[in-house]
């Protein structure tokens, strides 16, 4: 026999919707009805929806009824990502010498209800970027941040064998990633961190540039001269005067 339904309940809201609430079915055929939920707010709801079956005619009006609860729950992913004071959404490292190492940090803390994920990436797709980025690590890279846990700290170290200067560069990103979407999770945000960095070498110069020329001078008598050497650089630096070899100077 020819099957007429319709589904009835309780008014389930803005939030979802039916692609068909009646129909009709024909003999030893099935009909797929589809219920959208898209939540754009916080929300946990549990309602019912009935579905009702009858001969399409109406003779023998309502035949049989389902009841199909549905319960869903909509929640927020909230992270926080904190910088050092006076970090204006990234980190700073100042100026340091080549070969020098220096550490900034950050935290990061889950206030949702239910466990997030997170993963450090760099920016690779412009070339200046790309070598930019292999200025810095990230430790830990990647990790899970549980509700109520305490916040998690991340260490962005950075080091460079030559000089560089990088200002506000967003080559760094944290993403927030929901561990129950797909089988591996997905990407929900992307954070962007701008990073600043200068390196450079000590600078310095020396007066008189090629020689100390004392002139003609009477035996047992002592005559003074002055070399200078001027730091250009941005840090201190040390240095040790030492004796040369006598050898070929004239005695």
């Amino acid at each position: 026999a020819v099957v007429s339904t319709q589904s009835t309940g309780e008014n389930l809201g803005d939030d979802f919707s039916l692609s068909s609430d009646h129909g009709v079915i024909e003999p030893r055929q099935e009909c797929e009805v589809k219920l959208h939920f898209r939540a754009v707010k916080v929300i946990n709801v549990k309602k019912n929806i009935r579905i009702e079956i009858s001969d399409v005619d109406q003779i023998m009006g309502l035949v049989q009824n389902e009841n199909i609860q549905v319960q869903v729950e909509a929640y927020d992913v909230a992270l926080d990502m904190s910088f050092p004071k006076g970090a204006d959404g990234g980190l700073d490292f100042g100026s340091l010498k080549v070969f020098d190492e220096a550490k900034q940090t950050c935290t990061l803390k889950n206030r949702g209800r239910y466990e997030i994920g997170f993963k450090f990436t760099f920016d690779s797709s412009d070339p200046v970027m790309k070598e930019a980025m292999e200025l810095f690590k990230v430790d830990p890279p990647s990790g899970q941040l549980f509700p109520n846990d305490k916040p998690s700290t991340v260490h962005v170290i950075f080091k460079s064998k030559k000089e560089c200067n990088i200002k506000d560069l967003p080559i760094l990103k944290c993403q927030v990633i929901e561990p129950h979407l797909g089988s591996q999770g997905g990407v929900i945000a992307n954070i962007p961190v701008k990073l600043s960095a200068r390196s450079v070498f000590s600078k310095f110069a020396i007066h008189p540039l090629k020689d100390v020329n004392f002139g003609p001078m009477i035996i047992n008598i002592k005559k003074q001269r002055q070399f200078y050497i001027e730091n250009h650089g941005d840090f201190e630096f040390r240095y040790s005067i030492v004796k040369v070899s006598n050898k070929g100077l004239i005695g």
